[in-house]
């Protein structure tokens, strides 16, 4: 999943983020507003998109703190 699909998965969930340039990789979850629950939503969406296993694609991941992480995971689920 790229950064731009990302990014509408996370402004579906979170309209306000919406403005140009607010989500850029390095934008830090928490202080974006981006809860915890919203987080795991996304885990989740990006699990289902690449079809991956949660149990065996999260094995060793740290809690994803940006935007960056995330990404970092659909490509870790894309691989998996």
């Amino acid at each position: 999943m790229s950064f731009d699909l990302l990014c509408r998965e996370i402004i579906a969930r979170k309209p306000e983020l919406a403005a140009p340039g607010l989500l850029q990789p390095e934008t830090d979850l928490a202080a974006a507003g981006i809860d915890s629950m919203t987080v795991v939503d996304l885990i989740m969406v990006l699990a289902e998109h690449h079809g991956a296993d949660l149990e065996t694609a999260l094995a060793d991941v740290e809690p994803p703190r940006s935007l960056a992480d995330l990404t970092a995971l659909a490509d870790r689920f894309e691989k998996a």
